[in-house]
């Protein structure tokens, strides 16, 4: 799962309802969330964390923009996990979810083809994209964007 603070919403009600369905066996969950500034935005941290700490997420991974001189964004944070991610994407059938503005959409989508360029099978942009878009015809990446 990949959102801004804004993108988060949906991804609440997954880890909520996979809280409450403790018994079923899921495969491996990672969130990825950026926002701003880690004191003002980072909204429903203690959930969060508290979804990681109880085994209910697997990975928490954040990117707070404007806290250092070298800005990371979501972007980076996919870039650097890209080995385990094309590992979940290759291997393990992963379905990547990423929820937030069209700018953030354009930005993960670019970092999903170079994660695909740099591990795939494919080393060529088209053969890339071909792939990329096979996740997207599979339902294996779905993303929910907006202006």
């Amino acid at each position: 799962m990949i959102a801004p603070g804004t993108g988060l919403a949906p991804f609440r009600s997954f880890i909520q309802e996979r809280t409450i369905l403790s018994n079923v066996n899921f495969s491996s969950w990672r969130l990825y969330f950026g926002c701003r500034w880690k004191e003002i935005d980072y909204i429903y941290r203690i959930e969060l964390e508290t979804a990681l700490y109880d085994g209910v997420l697997d990975g928490l991974y954040l990117a707070f923009s404007q806290e250092c001189r070298k800005k990371t964004y979501l972007q980076d944070l996919l870039k650097y996990h890209a080995k385990d991610l094309w590992r979940f994407i290759e291997y393990q059938k992963a379905i990547i979810y990423t929820c937030g503005s069209y700018i953030i959409g354009k930005a993960v989508r670019n970092s999903l083809m170079d994660i695909i360029i740099r591990f795939g099978k494919y080393k060529k942009i088209k053969q890339a994209q071909y792939e990329f878009e096979l996740l997207l015809k599979t339902r294996r990446y779905v993303q929910e964007l907006w202006g």
